[in-house]
């Protein structure tokens, strides 16, 4: 089964550096002890360079520090929303525990008085 036309299987990316580019680019580059990295970095961290240089620089060695995230779209059902259910587990179990600590007997709440004092207005 071969590809459709302008479908793209496999090989290398468009645009990248085959084997011998690259070999030219490294070896060049170290004939003229050229480090781009690291020029990118002392003009990063350079106070003496206007801030949107510095800001440039770091943005783009940031691109070879971590991957760069896609975005993902999420679908439900025939590319329909996504059908979300939440279920609380144990709330009548909790609402329960609540109600017998309340009413347990020996508590300020089962004692009649208004909680976090004894029933007397103090005359501060």
């Amino acid at each position: 089964m071969g590809s459709k036309p302008g479908e793209r299987r496999g090989g290398r990316r468009k645009g990248s550096l085959n084997l011998r580019s690259r070999f030219l680019v490294q070896t060049t580059l170290a004939e003229r002890k050229c480090n781009p990295f690291g020029i990118m970095a002392d003009l990063a961290m350079d106070i003496s360079q206007p801030a949107e240089l510095r800001g440039r620089m770091a943005a783009q060695l940031g691109e070879y520090c971590a991957a760069k995230l896609r975005a993902v779209e999420l679908t439900g059902a025939d590319g329909g929303p996504i059908d979300i259910e939440a279920v609380v587990s144990g709330r009548d179990d909790l609402l329960s525990a609540i109600d017998a600590i309340i009413a347990a007997p020996g508590t300020k709440a089962d004692s009649g008085s208004p909680p976090g004092g004894e029933g007397k207005v103090s005359p501060d």
